[in-house]
Parts: C-alpha cells; sequence; structure tokens
C-alpha cells in the first residue's frame, strides 16, 4: 500500500511540474530553431530586417517618438566565439558588451536561471539612452551549437505588470 501511494506522489509531483501552454488570450511565434508564447496583440517580425532570429513589438505603450516595448532573439554559431567555449562564458562575454553598446548602463542583477529544461543566465541593465531611460532584460542561452541571446527592453517608467509580461514573454521560450 505505501508503495501504491509513493508511486502516486511521484506521478502527481511530475504532472505538476509539467510546464504550463500559453496563456488562452497569447500566440505562438515559431522560428526554425525555436518557439515563444506572445501577448496576441504584439507585432511579430521574422527579424531579417533587425538581423535577428525573431523580433516581438508591444506598440500598446508607445512614446511620443515611437517607440515601445519589444524582445529579440540574436543567434550566432558557436564557431563565431574564438574564446568561449561555455554558456558561462558566453553569459558573461555578451553582459560585459552592454556597457560597451548602450550609454550610462547599468547592471542590476545577474543570475543562473532554468527556462523549461534549458540553463540560462539572466542579466537587468538600466541605462539612460537617446533622452530616455531604458529597462533591459538579457537572457542568455545556448542549444546545441548556438548561442543565443534575447533581450527584452522597455522604458524604466513601463508598469511592472509589462515589464513582467516581457519577461513571461522570454521565458516561455522552447528550443526544438
Amino acid at each position: 500500500m505505501k508503495i501504491k501511494y509513493l508511486y502516486f506522489l511521484l506521478a502527481m509531483s511530475l504532472i505538476s511540474c509539467k510546464k504550463e501552454a500559453c496563456p488562452a488570450d497569447w500566440k505562438i511565434a515559431e522560428s526554425e530553431f525555436f518557439k515563444i508564447c506572445h501577448p496576441a496583440d504584439w507585432e511579430v517580425n521574422d527579424g531579417s530586417v533587425y538581423a535577428a532570429e525573431l523580433v516581438l513589438f508591444d506598440n500598446s505603450n508607445l512614446d511620443s517618438a515611437g517607440f515601445g516595448g519589444n524582445i529579440n532573439f540574436i543567434k550566432e554559431h558557436e564557431s563565431f566565439f574564438q574564446e568561449i567555449e561555455s554558456l558561462s562564458d558566453f553569459a558573461t562575454f555578451s553582459r560585459d558588451q552592454m556597457y560597451n553598446y548602450v550609454q550610462d548602463a547599468q547592471m542590476q542583477s545577474f543570475s543562473k536561471i532554468t527556462i523549461g529544461n534549458t540553463d540560462a543566465y539572466k542579466a537587468i541593465f538600466t541605462a539612460h539612452q537617446n533622452n530616455r531611460d531604458f529597462f533591459f532584460v538579457q537572457y542568455y542561452f545556448k542549444h546545441k551549437e548556438y548561442f543565443y541571446v534575447s533581450t527584452f527592453t522597455t522604458h524604466i517608467s513601463d508598469t511592472p505588470e509589462n515589464k513582467k509580461i516581457g519577461q513571461d514573454v522570454v521565458e516561455s521560450l522552447e528550443f526544438r
């Protein structure tokens, strides 16, 4: 009897750990390499214009210059990086690049996380650029022979709910 009860608890814990599907009012965006969930009113671009694998735009909170929250996914074959051998090395390298490209970038946090079954690193930055204050969340992944950087960008003044939605989009990532 105790063994049956133990198997039942194990089965229930495995079921409860299963990754949830997209929220009912969200859509799925797909590339050859991954898929993600996103709010239905977000614009999806294949990324080719932006040298990215995929770009998503949240046009619900555009500022007077037409800037709104966005997420991009960039991938690069591991052979592109001479000295980088691990996800940790790639995350550190990519995180440090933020200081080269974004004026006044200030890192708020940097941590190793797991998304689904995928190890990742997450860095949160704030910065001032082009007379705007920005909030950036970068995620660094390695899948098969590719390294990925995903960047969620919005205004610092954006609502906490919108900031959470942007992070939820990236964290819904599933590699193929």
